[in-house]
Formats: structure tokens, sequence, C-alpha cells
């Protein structure tokens, strides 16, 4: 298993930090985050710490947050799947400014790991029929992606660019139930100090709210 630490894009501007994420397959992550980043440097930086460099995406050359990290003694001590229908979530970006959002359908594979001794709850997430509510006009608007680039998204064009019409009523809520967004990763969601500690925690509907920040970001 492989751990990705990289610059936060999610923290508020006056502040700064660093995000995990967990892969099992470091080739596959490189090859779907690579179409999402279009940072240049940063791109460079990854591949020379896959390559074995301590290179760090932060403001620090400590090899605790080198790029990539591999942890061949990793394990999976449980999982977990959690799924909801027509369900509504209420999101937050870093300034706890609220977003609601309707789907379709979720699915959240959770797992329960040690990685370098350290005990995590991880995610990673496929919603389906993604809409989002305006709250000023109770209408419908496309859910865009804003955090780390570890989402991909599947979205439909409402413009015919030909004719320049549109195509459909954007304030049809079933003209996005083929809107998908879906992490590339496992997220973390919380972190333990000990096996015990993790199994006997009691998952919230908040850990599956934080799981999903990086659709917001910070100011999304």
């Amino acid at each position: 298993m492989y751990k990705i630490t990289l610059y936060d894009c999610n923290c508020p501007s006056c502040t700064s930090g660093v995000a995990e994420f967990y892969a099992d397959n470091i080739i596959k992550f490189q090859k779907e985050w690579f179409k999402l980043e279009d940072d240049k440097d940063r791109k460079e930086r990854f591949l020379k710490s896959l390559n074995g460099d301590i290179i760090t995406d932060y403001y620090s050359d400590s090899p605790e947050l080198n790029i990539v990290q591999e942890d061949n003694d990793a394990k999976i001590l449980r999982t977990q799947s959690l799924h909801f229908s027509n369900h509504r979530f209420a999101l937050y970006n870093a300034y706890h400014c609220r977003s609601d959002i309707l789907v379709n359908g979720a699915a959240f594979s959770l797992r329960y790991i040690c990685f370098q001794g350290k005990y995590i709850i991880v995610g990673r997430y496929r919603l389906s029929g993604v809409v989002c509510i305006n709250n000023f006009s109770q209408g419908y608007e496309r859910q865009c992606v804003y955090g780390n680039r570890v989402l991909k998204t599947e979205y439909h064009s409402f413009v015919d660019f030909d004719k320049g019409v549109p195509l459909y009523n954007i304030n049809d809520i079933t003209n996005y139930k083929d809107d998908i967004i879906e992490s590339i990763c496992y997220i973390p969601i919380k972190y333990f100090d000990t096996y015990e500690d993790m199994q006997s925690y009691d998952l919230s509907h908040d850990d599956i709210i934080a799981l999903m920040r990086d659709i917001l970001g910070e100011a999304g």
C-alpha cells in the first residue's frame, strides 16, 4: 500500500498543511491524478519521489512528508460498505459555509488499516446522479469539485455548442441523473493511537461528510 502526501488545497488562505491519500496501485493513482492535476511542478516532484528521491510538496524537507511512501507491511484490518439512495448531504467548505447536494446513489468503501504503525479509517466514494441545491432560488445546479485533485467527474453537456442553444432545462433534476463524482484513492477519515481505539469507534454521519471534503475544498 502507498501513502501520497501532498500540499492540502483545502486549507484556508491564512493557513497551510498537507493532505494524505492512500492507494493500492501507485501507477494507477499516478495516471488518474495526472489527468486531474494541472500543476507541472507538482507532477515533477511526484515523479522524483516515485523514483526514490526524498521530495516533499510542502515547505519542509522532512522525510516524513516524502510525497510517495510505500509500506509493504501495511494491513487492511477490516472493510465496510455504506450505500445511500435518494439522499441529501450537507457539505461544508473550509470556512464552514454550507452547500447541500442531492444524490440518486452514494456508495462508500471504507477500510480500517494499519500503515507505518498508524491506525487509520480511510474511505473512497462514488456519487451518482449528484446535483447541487441552490439555496437562494431553490433550484438545481451542477455540482463542480474545488478541492484536492483526487476526484474525477462525469458530466454531460447542457449546451449544443454548434447551434449555441441549451439541450436541457438545468432546473429539471432528472437531467443530472448521469452526473458522477468519484474519488480516485482512499482518503483519511480518522486517525487512532491503538487498534482497540479504532475498532471501538462508532463511525458517524459527520465522518462521512468529512470524507467528501474535496468536493467543496477551501471555498467551493
